[in-house]
């Protein structure tokens, strides 16, 4: 897999994928949309991955698009250069990056070093949840361009903020700190910006040496629930998803370590 604008980085069960242009407070490039799209497609598809990390690299998480990069310069992904499956869809250039991200059933965790902004900002509420750095910033500056919140970003801030705090937080334009964006539930939590890798890692391994498909189906059920599937119809998935994970060697290792008494060890399986 070639990428470009982005590193990969494997350990074990969790990849950690970073946003690579720092000299320019890694801006959405095309080429780093595509890399982005092809790393997230990737993860999905490869079962020996567990978690994803999603971080930039030097003093910023990603500032939006790259209005300077000639190949996004009025650009819609409706041309022949692009795969049919994604023509098919009526999507902006960067809908495309959440479309990814949102059908990915691994559990991934936005690291947030730096300013999370624009477009990048509607992409990283994509993510399972955001780590903070005490450094990180968060805004939605589309109405400072005379634009809307595009990829997402209304339906993702409703959802997460409720209507009333977002409908205030898209008038205004406003950059929040971390602890502003927990209070506001964008974050999970802060943390000092030496300690988000290893904090967000922690994590990541945690969910990697647990048990794969309940954690997948719980992404699953969670966003079901999260775009408003009925009591009946969740219920009735949820059922299919522990007769699945009952037969699984892992849900057969969660009960067989109960009854003799140790900790499960979870093989993914």
């Amino acid at each position: 897999m070639q990428l470009k604008d982005v590193t990969w980085e494997r350990d074990g069960g969790v990849v950690t994928l970073t946003m690579n242009r720092p000299e320019k407070l890694n801006a959405q490039s095309m080429d780093m949309m595509d890399s982005l799209i092809a790393a997230f497609e990737e993860i999905e598809r490869d079962d020996d991955i567990k978690c994803a990390i999603w971080t930039g690299a030097g003093r910023g998480w990603s500032v939006g698009r790259d209005f300077s990069d000639p190949k996004l310069a009025g650009a819609a992904p409706y041309g022949p250069e692009f795969p049919r499956g994604t023509r098919l869809l009526p999507l902006s250039l960067g809908g495309r990056l959440q479309y990814a991200l949102w059908r990915c059933r691994k559990p991934i965790i936005a690291a947030v070093n730096g300013h999370m902004l624009g477009g990048a900002f509607s992409a990283g509420l994509m993510a399972d949840f955001r780590i903070a750095s005490d450094r990180a910033k968060f805004g939605a500056l589309f109405v400072k361009r005379g634009r809307v919140p595009d990829n997402g970003g209304v339906y993702m801030l409703v959802k997460i903020m409720g209507l009333a705090q977002a409908l205030e937080f898209m008038y205004s334009g406003e950059i929040i700190d971390a602890q502003r964006a927990v209070e506001l539930g964008l974050a999970n939590r802060v943390v000092p910006h030496d300690d988000l890798m290893p904090a967000c890692m922690e994590i990541a391994r945690s969910i990697a040496s647990g048990p794969s498909l309940a954690i997948e189906f719980m992404k699953k059920m969670a966003y079901r629930t999260f775009e408003g599937d009925s009591m009946e119809s969740l219920t009735a998935y949820e059922a299919f998803a522990q007769s699945v994970c009952e037969a699984s060697e892992d849900g057969e290792e969660g009960v067989r370590s109960f009854v003799e008494r140790r900790e499960p060890v979870f093989t993914g399986r």
